[in-house]
């Protein structure tokens, strides 16, 4: 199975989901952002997500519930027959409930979690877009997700013939991109959380299958950080404490650390703003870091230039990084003369 990083989701919804209408499956690590980023990436497509949690589903929840119905016949006695009534929150034709000029994403989520059973109802949903007498729109595109046997989650070992009607990938944590998805998300309240983790990025992810800890690092999980830390009303010792119970006590003592770093920052970026030619450039590489992440969410079409002066003056590593998260931020930057100056420079990154 191939490993991939979040961003490229979106190119396997467009091509492989819609283009090709073939089903697609998301495996990987818990936390690690695979419902989040098919959420994203859909919604960004401009579709309309229908995400089932398999794990909380019966068979009756996916087939319907059963309903006599009598037929009258000409000349002779009527006809009683059993039929299914699906339930509304699925996509099958006739359903008001559901768009018909825009896609739709069926997002089967936890189905390494889904009884047996239920697996059986999906053979013929995923593969021929029906459940008996019922068949899906045809604007519904199918894609599901689910969590690897090796993280100890509640997973049921998937029939193969269940597998075989899929096209996998597995999720992996990386770094860069939860930096980019904060940016986005977050915004000014990511930076010391993004510069943290480029500088430490062991620590996006501490989870090991092999040792008992309950609490451990995750994508997830450093998102829980950036809303507690950025809660203006809470005291110091009250995020002290739900970081450390949301990460683990290691990871969250280092972040802490790390904040006496970022003060300093916070007082350097005036001094940057004011004359970028003459500001010192540190030679610590924690202050790099956050130096590179605080300059690149303060990038604009109007601050481009000041900016980039003195980014030109650090190592290349976090030019680069100051300037990709840049762009991921705001495309508009690709138009000014900062990014061709830049882009001419360190051509080797768009090779």
């Amino acid at each position: 199975m191939h490993m991939i990083k979040i961003p490229a989701i979106k190119d396997i919804l467009k091509h492989v989901v819609v283009d090709l209408h073939e089903p697609v499956g998301f495996l990987g690590q818990f936390g690690a952002g695979k419902t989040e980023g098919v959420e994203h990436y859909a919604k960004e497509m401009g579709a309309h997500v229908c995400k089932i949690l398999l794990g909380q589903y019966d068979t009756v929840d996916l087939k319907g519930t059963p309903w006599v119905v009598e037929y009258d016949q000409e000349g002779e006695a009527s006809w009683q027959a059993t039929v299914w009534r699906p339930a509304s929150t699925l996509p099958f034709k006739g359903n008001p409930n559901f768009p018909k000029d825009k896609p739709i994403f069926l997002f089967l989520d936890e189905i390494t979690s889904a009884t047996v059973p239920v697996m059986g109802v999906c053979y013929q949903l995923v593969h021929e877009r029906r459940v008996g007498e019922h068949e899906l729109m045809d604007n519904v595109f199918v894609m599901v997700a689910g969590n690897r046997e090796v993280d100890k989650g509640i997973v049921n070992r998937m029939p193969m013939p269940l597998a075989n009607r899929i096209i996998w990938f597995e999720v992996g944590v990386d770094p860069e991109a939860w930096c980019q998805w904060a940016q986005r998300k977050y915004g000014e309240a990511a930076s010391i959380f993004m510069a943290f983790i480029l500088f430490r990025k062991a620590l996006l992810c501490t989870y090991d299958p092999a040792k008992p800890e309950k609490t451990v690092a995750t994508p997830r999980t450093w998102e829980k950080c950036i809303k507690l830390y950025s809660h203006a009303l809470m005291g110091g010792d009250t995020k002290r404490a739900s970081m450390a119970g949301a990460v683990g006590d290691g990871p969250s003592a280092e972040f802490w650390g790390f904040v006496d770093v970022w003060q300093k920052v916070v007082k350097l970026i005036e001094s940057i703003k004011k004359n970028p030619e003459k500001a010192d450039v540190p030679d610590e590489p924690s202050l790099q870091y956050a130096i590179a992440i605080s300059l690149s969410g303060d990038m604009t079409s109007k601050t481009a230039k000041l900016i980039n002066t003195y980014l030109m003056r650090m190592p290349a590593e976090f030019v680069v990084i100051a300037w990709q998260l840049a762009i991921t931020r705001d495309n508009s930057l690709l138009a000014s003369d900062e990014f061709v100056t830049f882009s001419r420079k360190y051509k080797v990154v768009f090779s």
